[in-house]
């Protein structure tokens, strides 16, 4: 999974493209899926990197299939 800024510099890009897009709207849809999940205190959030599509089951992020996917 890549960085949060990754995400969004790929939104941009889109948006360039599809500029009657809201782009805030369309920002946050780009992060909320790696933003984890928050501790019970709510000061952090845990987000893992296995629940990617460019990984396969029983693979590590080592074995990233970013190009196959």
């Amino acid at each position: 999974m890549t960085t949060w800024i990754g995400h969004l510099r790929v939104a941009e890009q889109i948006l360039a493209a599809w500029p009657d897009q809201d782009a805030a709207a369309f920002a946050c849809g780009n992060l909320a899926p790696d933003a984890g999940i928050p501790n019970a205190e709510g000061s952090a959030c845990d987000s893992p990197k296995t629940p990617t599509p460019c990984l396969r089951p029983d693979e590590d992020e080592g074995h990233c299939g970013d190009l196959v996917f």
